[in-house]
């Protein structure tokens, strides 16, 4: 039998892995169609990730917790996030409430022209639309688009935070908008920020959403370097737009908002 030759390295620490780095200009330049892009979650009660029974369990994962949709990692109720960038758009759902399909988004623009032709009726978060009995929800979502410093290798994901999360995005966009150096404006990732989870109840729904974010401090010369070399990728994402699934947003039945 021929010797099985290694090919993996085990233990990162010990190899120097620059030889793997791609040259400047010689990157490759996927476009949505070829992949498909996380995104970061928080698990509810009825989310399937929870439910040992669905095949979209992931493994010690409880309500309240922090995971990534393709990886299906679960990082916890507290975690230390770098945002790349920052879009918001109107998700708009076919069918009922929690179990819609995905009809594609709308820029806030758009959708204020829309509303002020369409009689649209508030339900939570969502503005419905209902034509020939079909509802059309459109679902306000502020998206973030992060990496996990503690998780590098899980890279950039999106984290849509729609209903009863804008009140935590606006607290998110507030407190970058005052980080200054020299009186201008810092870019996104220059900041590490802490984010953490936390309960809420109201007319008898029960569900966890963002609670607490506050920055940690600037990101190190390392981290900056790993920000910049995304903001290529993070502009085609702004550009190209999203395509969402229920498993991707908080769309979940059991919130309410009064935002």
């Amino acid at each position: 039998m021929a010797k099985e030759k290694q090919l993996a390295v085990v233990d990162e620490e010990v190899k120097d892995l620059s030889v793997f780095a791609v040259e400047e200009g010689e990157e490759e330049h996927l476009s949505q169609e070829e992949l498909e892009l996380p995104f970061l979650r928080v698990a509810q009660k009825g989310s399937p990730q929870v439910d040992e029974d669905k095949p979209e369990y992931i493994e010690g994962l409880k309500p309240g917790q922090f995971f990534n949709t393709v990886a299906g990692e679960s990082y916890g109720d507290t975690l230390k996030v770098q945002v790349h960038g920052y879009f918001h758009n109107y998700v708009i759902w076919k069918g009922d409430k929690g179990s819609g399909e995905f009809s594609g988004i709308m820029s806030p623009e758009d959708f204020r022209e829309f509303e002020a032709k369409h009689t649209l009726i508030r339900d939570g978060g969502d503005m419905v639309h209902t034509v020939d009995g079909e509802q059309f929800r459109y679902s306000d979502t502020r998206n973030f688009i992060v990496s996990l410093p503690e998780h590098p290798e899980d890279g950039i994901m999106i984290y849509p935070m729609s209903s009863t999360g804008i009140k935590a995005a606006k607290k998110w966009n507030t407190l970058h908008n005052g980080r200054r150096h020299e009186g201008k404006q810092t870019k996104r990732y220059a900041t590490i920020w802490e984010i953490k989870t936390a309960g809420y109840e109201k007319n008898g729904y029960s569900w966890k959403q963002t609670s607490q974010i506050k920055p940690l401090g600037w990101a190190t010369a390392e981290l900056a370097e790993y920000g910049k070399s995304f903001e290529s990728f993070v502009k085609a994402i702004k550009d190209q737009g999203v395509k969402y699934t229920a498993d991707s947003t908080n769309n979940e039945a059991a919130e309410d908002s009064d935002f």
